[in-house]
């Protein structure tokens, strides 16, 4: 392989495992904020985002200062 070969493959790799790593999270984040299982529409459903972000807000103190 050549050297531009061998830097494509790097950026491959730790662009799956960071895109692997970063669905995880937010599968996790949406089944903690709305107590369900998140498929792979939720991930990219502006819905649930949305409802997620009301969860949140509901469920963080006020910041007064």
């Amino acid at each position: 392989m050549t050297y531009g070969g061998d830097a494509a493959i790097i950026v491959i790799v730790a662009t799956t495992i960071s895109s692997g790593v970063i669905g995880f999270r937010m599968r996790r984040k949406i089944r903690k904020v709305l107590g369900r299982k998140a498929t792979d529409a939720d991930l990219s459903s502006i819905d649930t985002w949305m409802k997620v972000e009301e969860e949140e807000e509901d469920k963080a103190p006020l910041d007064r200062k």
